[in-house]
């Protein structure tokens, strides 16, 4: 029987040059989604630094008023007497804190410097303490630095919906927001306005992904995928050139179609067309091309930032780039063997196979089964989404639910969220942050091509468990160094630099487990488990479930760290920790096994064989096998 099963994980056929550009065309679709990622952003603002982590420094040769910047930093109460009582103090604490240097920069020279404060104007100073400071050129216990391109708020990681201009423009309340920042450093991102714009694209790719798997059956996965490109190219087209918020939310609803359609044909495509042998591989690529995206997008940022006015255009504009390149490659792929089978073509579907497989490879096994499967699924035809809550497919409706939610619970927002603030405290300037944030991003693309490289080597249960054992260490460490050194209840105390390093260190191995598991395997295993009867039901219930999660997250996390403060670490660590114990017990490995022989993987799992053993063909299969 093991010679009998070895054989029918083999067709025949290689790593052809038409399947590695066939697949990587396919895996570009990833290009849209990892760069709307990385060119939106996270709203996290600096502005409260002065009060919080201290790495921005307070009022050394600035030409601002004093009144009128800790009128903004500092908003007094509403009745007059407490508001005048309020700006005394603060007058006197400032004298203090100005007058009395630091040891270690009493022998510095002065070098000039100014405020970065939204929307403050450059006058001259009307306090006394503060001008005899200039004239005196002390540095101060606590200077301000000025980032020579913007006399604005700078921001720690780069998307637009950071850049002045932008927010000028569309969200104004959003710049009034930042001049009254909270002062405890895990609230420092409070703003849902901004944060509901930005993640509604996740509620759009969530509904056209339901509706991509409706019109995949009867247009086929190629022509799913030049659609959503074309609509992400229009959508880009939109929010490049907006003029009022109605046409953003249009290029953002165009956006999240394109998103929707192409993630939910692309890794199918790709496990379809790519040799069993390889698959794993294959399908990574998407995952690699979607970290791509992303750090194009913040290097894009990045430098657009830099341009005052019209930078977001840019920035927005330049989705168009991998847009174009998804459109004309799509133009010139085949579809997939099965999805042509399914439509009724089937000497295409055959050319096709042959195509892929090489000209002087044996396809005929191969392709009889890809038949038989597509037959059995044609007498299924109606009703997918229903028969995915039956008996005999209760494994596949566990799998359709638990892959994607704990992806979305793996903690990876909480490490792009905070992972700014430990960059500031090591003392990086706003360029300098954007620039780190692009390391952790390589970091992670450097992981995933590991990853491809070893999937199909030593299984993807062993990369899910290693990555998973990883990424709860290092959530245990960060939530203990965080606990002990930045603060429980108000974090206004800086934390030394030595640990901040450390956090940082820890911060990157858990991206580079993330990028070995979690991230590209969240593709590979969906793609390749389900029967064809439910082949695109199943990809496009899980991702519409990714995308909501996704939506859900992006609100309610930044009320989750506000809340929570460091124990947001062990809350998702405790996730961590259930969906390792979960891919142990109930995954079963797939390395190697053809999509048409899946089933019978689950009819052998100690769990899953008393669902899977329902189906009659299934005992059949089994038995060939």
């Amino acid at each position: 029987m093991a010679a009998r099963m070895e054989a029918a994980r083999d067709y025949g056929g290689g790593v052809t040059a038409s399947v590695v550009v066939t697949c990587l065309i396919a895996a570009s679709c990833g290009l849209i989604f990892g760069y709307d990622i990385g060119v939106t952003g996270l709203q996290t603002f600096v502005i409260d630094n002065i009060t919080t982590t201290r790495h921005l420094h307070l009022l050394h040769h600035n030409n601002i008023p004093c009144r009128r910047l800790h009128r903004r930093i500092h908003p007094p109460p509403h009745p007059s007497a407490i508001r005048h009582r309020h700006r005394v103090r603060l007058r006197h604490r400032i004298y203090r804190r100005v007058t009395s240097p630091h040891p270690s920069t009493v022998a510095t020279p002065p070098h000039p410097s100014a405020a970065a404060v939204a929307g403050a104007s450059i006058s001259r100073c009307r306090y006394r303490p503060c001008r005899e400071e200039r004239k005196e050129g002390r540095s101060g216990r606590e200077r301000l630095r000025l980032n020579k391109s913007h006399k604005d708020a700078r921001v720690v990681c780069g998307g637009v919906t950071q850049m002045q201009s932008f927010l000028t423009e569309f969200f104004p309340e959003v710049v009034k927001g930042m001049r009254g920042a909270k002062r405890d450093a895990y609230c420092r991102y409070d703003n849902q306005a901004l944060t509901a714009f930005t993640s509604s694209l996740y509620i759009a790719g969530a509904l056209a992904s339901l509706v991509a798997s409706r019109v995949t059956r009867m247009v086929g996965r190629q022509a799913i995928m030049l659609t959503g490109g074309a609509l992400f190219l229009a959508g880009s087209a939109f929010n490049a050139g907006a003029v009022n918020i109605a046409m953003l939310i249009i290029g953002r609803i165009l956006l999240g179609v394109g998103v929707g359609f192409t993630t939910q044909a692309a890794p199918l495509y790709l496990a379809e067309t790519a040799p069993a042998r390889w698959r794993g591989a294959f399908t990574a690529a998407y995952h690699s091309f979607l970290v791509v995206g992303t750090v194009a997008a913040t290097a894009a940022n990045y430098f657009t930032d830099r341009i005052p006015g019209w930078g977001w255009r840019v920035s927005l504009g330049l989705a168009a780039v991998p847009a174009t390149v998804i459109v004309v490659g799509a133009l010139f792929v085949p579809d997939t063997p099965a999805s042509l089978v399914l439509r009724g073509h089937t000497e295409k579907a055959r050319a096709s196979l042959q195509r892929v497989r090489g000209a002087d490879a044996d396809v005929d096994a191969e392709f009889k089964d890809i038949v038989r499967a597509v037959e059995e699924a044609r007498r299924n035809d109606e009703g997918a989404f229903r028969r995915l809550c039956g008996r005999g497919y209760r494994h596949y409706l566990v799998m359709v639910v638990a892959i994607p939610t704990f992806f979305d619970l793996t903690g990876m927002v909480v490490v792009a969220v905070f992972s700014p603030v430990l960059f500031r405290t090591l003392g990086f300037n706003s360029q300098k942050a954007i620039l780190a944030s692009i390391v952790l991003t390589l970091v992670n693309l450097c992981a995933v091509v590991v990853s491809s490289f070893s999937v199909d080597r030593v299984g993807r249960r062993f990369l899910f468990l290693a990555g998973g054992t990883a990424m709860l260490l290092c959530q245990v460490a960060v939530a203990w160094i965080l606990a002990d050194h930045l603060g429980r209840s108000h974090a206004a105390a800086k934390m030394a630099k030595s640990y901040a390093a450390g956090v940082v260190a820890l911060m990157c191995v858990y991206t580079a487990s993330l990028g070995l598991s979690w991230g590209p395997l969240k593709w590979v295993v969906p793609s390749e488990i389900y029967p064809v009867e439910v082949r695109s039901a199943g990809q496009a219930l899980g991702l519409s479930i990714s995308l909501t999660l996704s939506f859900a997250q992006t609100q309610v996390f930044v009320s989750m760290l506000c809340a929570m403060k460091y124990a947001i670490f062990l809350f998702y660590a405790g996730w961590v920790l259930a969906m390792t114990a979960f891919i142990a017990l109930f995954l079963p490995e797939t390395k190697g096994v053809p999509l048409e022989s899946m089933r019978a993987v689950w009819a052998k799992h100690w769990y899953w064989k008393r669902f899977a053993n329902k189906d009659a063909k299934l005992y059949a299969q089994v038995n060939c096998l």
